[in-house]
C-alpha cells in the first residue's frame, strides 16, 4: 500500500476492495500478496499529475529564483488534467449518499484554463501572481474539514 501511494499519490477511491495477503505460516512465504483496488488507473494517473504539478508550483513560488517558464508549464499541466473534474464529481456524487467533500467550481476551472493559455505574465503584475491564483482556485474546489463527526469514518 505504501509503495502504491508513493508511486501514485493520495487516493480517493470510489470503491475499495482489500484482500489480505495469504501466506504459508510454516515457511512465512506470502503465496498471494494483498490487493487494494480503487478507482481506475487513468483517473489515478491524472490525479497524480495534478497533485505533483500543484505541489511543484507551490515549491517554485517560494524560491528566490522563480522560473516563470517552468511555472507556466505546471499551470498548463494542471489545466489539462482538471478539465475532467466535473464528470468525475458527477460520478462520485451518484455513487455516494452525500455530496462529495469537493466540488469543481466552473469559475475556478475557467480561470485556470485562461491562465494556462498565457505565454507570459502581465508585466504590470508580480510574476508569481498567476501561480498563486491557480493554487487558490484549486483549493477553492475543496471544502476545509478539520475533523469528522462520525467515529466510524476514521
Amino acid at each position: 500500500m505504501e509503495d502504491f501511494v508513493r508511486r501514485f499519490g493520495p487516493v480517493v477511491a470510489k470503491r475499495v476492495v482489500y484482500s489480505p495477503p495469504i501466506g504459508d505460516k510454516t515457511s512465512k512465504k506470502v503465496l498471494v500478496p494483498h490487493r487494494l483496488m480503487a478507482q481506475d488507473m487513468q483517473e489515478l494517473r491524472s490525479e497524480r499529475v495534478i497533485y505533483h504539478a500543484a505541489l511543484s508550483l507551490v515549491t517554485r513560488l517560494g524560491e528566490p529564483d522563480y522560473d516563470n517558464q517552468l511555472a507556466r508549464g505546471l499551470i498548463r499541466e494542471i489545466a489539462v488534467h482538471i478539465s475532467d473534474w466535473p464528470r468525475q464529481w458527477d460520478r462520485e456524487r451518484s455513487q455516494c449518499l452525500s455530496e462529495p467533500l469537493w466540488k469543481p467550481r466552473a469559475e475556478s476551472l475557467e480561470r485556470i484554463e485562461k491562465l494556462s493559455l498565457l505565454t507570459k505574465p502581465d508585466w504590470l503584475l508580480p510574476p508569481r501572481l498567476d501561480g498563486r491564483i491557480v493554487i487558490c482556485e484549486l483549493l477553492n474546489c475543496f471544502r476545509g474539514v478539520v475533523s469528522k463527526s462520525r467515529r466510524d469514518a476514521w
